[in-house]
């Protein structure tokens, strides 16, 4: 369908900055795309208008994610080649520009670690370059690019430093799915800490090492359902309750940039409330709050050291995200060089609404209604990933493009969503593909009898779980759901988990908990019994699939092997993949073109509007098999389709 005045999807999918500030208050940098390579642009807080480049990237692409040195001149920032997810780290220096690779294998995963206000020229890095599933521990120096290994990892999941970046504790996952928390002793032996159980996995964490080693600050479920701020003494294992929220689990927790002591931290359960720890922070930072508006929530994104300015993102369900300095005097100013361009025209508001399953679980869920002269009934169930993640209020791009196209969107946090307690996550248990399948359908049953949803007319997206949810929707409800749109999602349990990464090897019995183990045949026998690929004789509804060679958490086989099985049988199948792209799809002219092909996917089996007059070019690294392939659509190469299938 044709529609007037519609948003271009131009002004709708384009890269978020996320600046960041240095803890000295003076610089702001941020990642902007252009021309799909990612490059660092930087200015002083004072003066918006000295924004300059930093880099001048043209083939590998870096990373949004950008970190601040404790020395304050010096970026952390990360290479991602396709999308494959083995970042190699960069120290960039915001005075001259000049960018130093600092992994000591371009072919290894780096992860940031931790640094230290006592050591502001280092940092501590952790590398899979000797073993892809043990990530060995680096003491790198940003001016210098000195790289010293300081310890060898014999298979621990995770590993924590103190002030002196020097290894006090690590985690290792049983096969249970429990976590021993050990302590460096100081002769370098391990020793027993305490133990995480299995049931707690998924919910408590070492969330930040304190005092000297001498506290562990823990997101902690253990002995309760919704998990609390608590410092456990590491010497007489005493653990103090710091903050709680009866109502949904403690989530980020906002630490001082100096002493590292708690200020103060945040629990969502619909939207996010803040706890504060810091009566001077409370006072500091509390009164302006209301000053931004009631319909909108406050993020700290960064403090200066001396908490003479903060760095705050405000969200709101009806506007892009914008940021905000805030000073010591309470002046707020809007970091202009960062905001999206202004829609054309005013969007929708995101509801809330807590939809009960049929076994009586609270599901918060959040309806952004079909944009009001195009409503007809239509309804897509967005079905976020994890499924250990969840969905949250605020601006969603996702969910104001299709609502302007003519649809209802609903996200539900169905059971095994985190921040809801550990017994929601736990009544996930052996569920993928069973009860949490119910959950979505029960979603949709509660926008048809609300009058939301024509049943007729409703689609279900997702991408990685959520791309799994809707296969399965496609083979097990297809009198429910209209057509489905899969992006990077598993198709077989048995393949996906048989297949994981190296990098995953250590910390996924947590995970594998959840489903099944697949070396005994009951175990073999559930994931297959639980997976799209098996189920694939049953699907008859329309299906785009979307994935990226280059992912190493859902392999490219996840995709092909459900496209040949439904193009087989003649099922209306659409697979479209990005030679160039990882488990996100993140380059623009990428994320473009699949808009408009499920733009067009979803016109077609649901009624809803098209933008037409501006047809995406399909790039270059791109290839649509199917029902909506180009008429000379390039074939699929045996070297593209193997590109993502090994780890």
């Amino acid at each position: 369908m044709q529609c007037a005045n519609l948003i271009p999807r131009s002004s709708l999918f384009t890269a978020e900055a996320h600046p960041r500030m240095s803890g000295d208050g003076q610089l702001l940098a941020w990642a902007r795309q252009f021309r799909d390579v990612t490059n660092i642009i930087v200015c002083p807080t004072d003066d918006f208008d000295a924004v300059r480049p930093l880099t001048f990237e043209t083939g590998s692409s870096l990373t949004s994610f950008l970190h601040w040195s404790r020395n304050h001149r010096h970026l952390i920032v990360f290479k991602d080649t396709h999308g494959d997810e083995n970042y190699t780290a960069c120290s960039l220096d915001s005075a001259t520009g000049r960018l130093r690779e600092l992994s000591v294998d371009p072919r290894a995963r780096t992860l940031l670690v931790a640094d230290s206000p006592r050591h502001p020229d280092v940092v501590a890095l952790c590398m899979n370059a000797r073993d892809r599933s043990c990530f060995d521990l680096y003491v790198v120096d940003l001016v210098s690019g000195d790289c010293r290994l300081v310890f060898e990892n014999p298979g621990f999941s995770r590993l924590h430093v103190d002030d002196d970046l020097s290894i006090r504790f690590a985690e290792q996952v049983r096969e249970d799915g429990s976590v021993d928390v050990l302590r460096a002793d100081t002769s370098g032996a391990w020793m027993p800490l305490f133990t995480i159980p299995a049931e707690d996995a998924l919910s408590t964490r070492i969330d930040a090492v304190g005092d000297g080693g001498r506290c562990l600050y823990l997101i902690d479920s253990r002995n309760r359902d919704k998990a609390a701020l608590c410092c456990l003494n590491t010497s007489t294992l005493e653990c103090k309750l710091l903050a709680e929220d009866p109502m949904a689990d403690v989530g980020r927790v906002l630490y001082h940039p100096v002493s590292r002591s708690p200020l103060a931290c945040f629990s969502t359960r619909a939207r996010p409330l803040v706890h504060w720890l810091d009566d001077s922070a409370r006072r500091r930072f509390e009164h302006n709050w209301a000053r931004i508006g009631d319909e909108t929530d406050v993020e700290f994104v960064d403090i200066a050291d001396e908490l003479h300015l903060a760095l705050l993102r405000t969200v709101a369900s009806d506007a892009p995200p914008s940021y905000v300095l805030e000073r010591w005097d309470g002046q707020l100013r809007r970091v202009e060089p960062v905001d999206a361009p202004a829609p054309p025209r005013p969007l929708q508001k995101m509801e809330i609404a807590t939809i009960r399953s049929r076994d009586d679980w609270p599901m918060v869920s959040y309806l952004t209604p079909a944009f009001s002269s195009r409503a007809n009934g239509r309804l897509v169930l967005a079905v976020h990933g994890g499924p250990y993640d969840r969905d949250h209020w605020g601006y969603a791009p996702l969910h104001q493009w299709l609502a302007d196209r003519g649809y209802a969107v609903l996200s539900v946090n169905f059971r095994g969503s985190t921040g809801f307690g550990k017994a929601y996550i736990d009544a996930a248990r052996h569920e993928w593909g069973g009860r949490m399948q119910d959950d979505l359908c029960d979603a949709v049953h509660w926008a048809v009898t609300q009058g939301i949803a024509d049943p007729t007319r409703v689609g279900i997206y997702g991408a990685s779980y959520g791309g799994y949810a809707a296969l399965m929707a496609a083979a097990r409800d297809p009198s429910v759901f209209t057509c489905a749109v899969d992006i990077g999602g598993p198709s077989s349990l048995l393949s996906f988990v048989e297949g994981i990464p190296a990098s995953w090897s250590s910390w996924f019995p947590m995970v594998l908990r959840h489903l099944a183990p697949p070396h005994t045949p009951a175990g073999r026998e559930w994931l297959l019994q639980r997976s799209p690929l098996q189920l694939a004789s049953s699907i008859k509804r329309p299906v785009l699939i979307a994935q990226g060679l280059h992912d190493t958490r859902v392999a490219a086989l996840e995709s092909t092997q459900i496209y040949d099985a439904l193009s087989a049988r003649g099922v209306e199948v659409t697979c479209v993949t990005f030679a160039d792209e990882g488990h996100f799809i993140g380059k623009i002219s990428n994320r473009l073109y699949l808009a408009s092909l499920i733009e067009r996917f979803l016109a077609r089996h649901l009624g809803g509007c098209v933008e037409f007059g501006v047809g995406e070019p399909q790039p270059a690294a791109v290839c649509v098999l199917g029902a909506m392939a180009p008429v000379e659509a390039p074939a699929l190469s045996a070297s593209n389709a193997d590109a993502g299938a090994t780890p």
